[in-house]
């Protein structure tokens, strides 16, 4: 009786780890199609096409620099690079498993990448205020390419429309 309970255990963690492989691989698959998802029309029409290849490719490559400057693992390095450059906590858990991160490193560049886009969703709308004045499509293409998280870019938006709408920084 008890090694038919054992079994059924087993059998319950296969499942179990089952179910999670597939979450991350359906996870992986909705990041490629949510990201492929903008129209081409659009991005032409706000020279995105061309920006985001080469803010991209910076991000990642200034990212990496720090990280060997500061004399992180490799795959923490990485995994803060690619939320960094790419579109923040979703690309940081899509890329955990391809590059068998661990969980610590998962967790520490979750954190990493979602304390530096709180900062910047509350610090970008008045330092593209400065620079842009009350160019919204270049405040807001500043905004887009530097902040990766869709949610802290709607936030830092707002900000921007507050700051242009009362004058008040």
């Amino acid at each position: 009786m008890a090694v038919a309970g054992r079994r059924q255990s087993v059998l319950d963690v296969e499942l179990r780890l089952q179910r999670l492989a597939a979450f991350f691989k359906s996870l992986q698959s909705g990041l490629l199609v949510s990201g492929s998802g903008a129209l081409v029309t659009d991005m032409i029409g706000f020279g995105t096409l061309v920006i985001m290849p080469i803010a991209m490719i910076q991000e990642l490559g200034i990212t990496a620099l720090i990280g060997r400057w500061l004399k992180l693992p490799s795959r923490l390095a990485t995994l803060i690079a690619v939320g960094t450059s790419i579109c923040g906590v979703s690309a940081i858990v899509a890329t955990g498993p391809a590059i068998e991160a661990e969980d610590e490193e998962v967790a520490y560049a979750v954190a990493t990448i979602t304390i530096f886009g709180i900062l910047a969703t509350f610090l970008y709308p008045y330092l593209a205020h400065a620079l842009f004045g009350q160019n919204a499509t270049a405040a807001g293409l500043f905004i887009g390419t530097s902040i990766h998280d869709t949610s802290q870019v709607t936030g830092a938006a707002l900000i921007v429309l507050a700051v242009r709408v009362t004058g008040r920084r």
